[in-house]
C-alpha cells in the first residue's frame, strides 16, 4: 500500500502527514484480498482556500484511493486540516462499506 500526501498553498507538519497516513491505513487494513492490499494507492491532496465572504481559511482535503479495478474519491471542506482529513476518511469509509457489500472480493 502506497500513501502520498500533496499540499497546495500550505506546508504540512510531519504530525499532520503521519495522522493522515495512519487514518487511511486504518480503514484499508480491513480489505481481505492480499493481492489488492499490495497494489492499493491512496493519495491525499490538501489545499488551503480563502473564503470570499470572510477572512476564514478553509481547507479542502481530497482523498483518492485506487484499488485494482476501482477508483474512489472523497472530498471535505473544513476549517482545519485534521477535521478535513477526518471528514474525508468518514466519507471514504462509507464508500468502502458499500463496495464491500457489492463485491465480496474487496
Amino acid at each position: 500500500m502506497k500513501v502520498t500526501i500533496h499540499a497546495k498553498g500550505i506546508k504540512l507538519l510531519e504530525e499532520e502527514k503521519a495522522y493522515a497516513a495512519e487514518k487511511v491505513k486504518a480503514i484499508l487494513h480491513k480489505i481481505h484480498n492480499a493481492d489488492a492490499k499490495e497494489s492499493i494507492v491512496a493519495k491525499y491532496e490538501i489545499d488551503k482556500e480563502m473564503s470570499h465572504t470572510d477572512s476564514k481559511k478553509q481547507f479542502l482535503c481530497t482523498l483518492t484511493i485506487n484499488i485494482p479495478g476501482k477508483t474512489m474519491r472523497s472530498e471535505a471542506h473544513c476549517s482545519g486540516v485534521y477535521t478535513s482529513v477526518d471528514k474525508a476518511i468518514k466519507c471514504m469509509t462509507s464508500q468502502l462499506k458499500k463496495q464491500k457489500a457489492i463485491h465480496k472480493h474487496i
